[in-house]
């Protein structure tokens, strides 16, 4: 997919875990598998997890840091289908939908970096991050 990426365009990015190995979503299209059959449990709780970061930069000096904007981030604890990821992928969520493990959306004016599920795994903006207004539409 050359210039799958450009520079003013969200996208839409799914992986999924399962017994069947992993997938990857781009836009709601399977662009890649391996056979890989763990899952993202082995990361295990009480432990520091990273959106937009090297888990190995946890220092805060930026040098394995994505650049660009995140608009929300999901967890699921069932594998999703294609067709559920399509469905889905543009949607607004509350948290509350089941199967959904936690949900990041990035918009509580005081609090962006709350899980909006039942489950309540807050985080913290650290480094560089900030919120800001989208400057994108979702398609």
């Amino acid at each position: 997919m050359p210039d799958a990426l450009r520079t003013n365009h969200w996208v839409h990015i799914a992986a999924v875990s399962s017994g069947r190995g992993m997938q990857l979503f781009f836009n709601g299209a399977l662009v890649g598998t391996n056979n890989f059959t763990g899952s993202f449990q082995w990361a295990g709780n009480g432990r520091y997890h990273f959106l937009g970061r090297s888990k190995s930069d946890v220092d805060d000096s930026g040098g394995h840091c994505f650049t660009g904007q995140m608009d929300e981030v999901r967890v699921w604890r069932v594998a999703r289908t294609g067709q559920q990821i399509r469905e889905n992928m543009f949607r607004t969520l509350t948290g509350e939908k089941w199967g959904l493990a936690a949900l990041w959306n990035f918009e509580h004016p005081t609090h962006p970096s709350n899980d909006a599920s039942p489950a309540g795994h807050h985080g913290k903006l650290r480094g560089q991050a900030r919120v800001g207004r989208r400057r994108f539409q979702r398609r």
